[in-house]
């Protein structure tokens, strides 16, 4: 995958630059507190989305205590992957081509009670956060959150913590008027 160039001085080299290359001092400062184990956190990422799948292996790149366990487009492929490797954590779309992952995520959750799950969706729909915690979820984000809310909605439920953030229609603002607003967030 090509990138920019960017030259750092006339006498030094030039450096390749990432899409994402301008945050990582902020992923740094970001995911120093992402896990208190030595071990790194396996994410596994149920979404149909090619780009959003990216956008977590870059995160995964960036980030050293998480490591892609798997990966899935579809449901039926998501129950294959679970059923042969149990991740430390979940994130889930919440609609897929063949079924929603609500209904997915307390699939999942009987298989592994205690799986960190966090949903996520582009819809605005202001009843996905309550629908999220109520499949047994720790988690719901807008894929239109910042990276940085990405990594502290991830922490947050890493260290046993819910993240609940969420819009209704109309301008990407909350049900309280404030956008990407935290509606529940709480550590244990």
């Amino acid at each position: 995958m090509g990138g920019l160039v960017h030259a750092s001085s006339k006498t030094g080299p030039a450096t390749r630059l990432t899409p994402f290359s301008s945050r990582i001092t902020l992923i740094d400062m970001l995911t120093s507190s992402l896990s208190t184990s030595h071990a790194p956190q396996r994410l596994a990422v149920v979404d149909d989305h090619g780009i959003i799948r990216g956008v977590f292996l870059t995160l995964i790149e960036d980030t050293p205590d998480l490591i892609m366990s798997w990966m899935a487009p579809s449901l039926n492929e998501a129950r294959a992957s679970l059923s042969k490797d149990r991740p430390d954590f979940l994130v889930c779309d919440v609609w897929l081509p063949d079924g929603n992952g609500f209904d997915f995520v307390r699939e999942a959750l009987t298989l592994a009670p205690d799986l960190p799950v966090l949903m996520v969706s582009a819809h605005n729909d202001k009843t996905y956060p309550e629908q999220a915690r109520a499949a047994g979820a720790r988690g719901f984000i807008s894929k239109a959150a910042s990276l940085e809310q990405l990594l502290e909605a991830i922490s947050t439920i890493q260290q046993g913590g819910q993240w609940f953030s969420g819009s209704s229609a109309g301008r990407g603002a909350t049900a309280h008027g404030l956008e990407d607003e935290v509606l529940y967030q709480r550590t244990a």
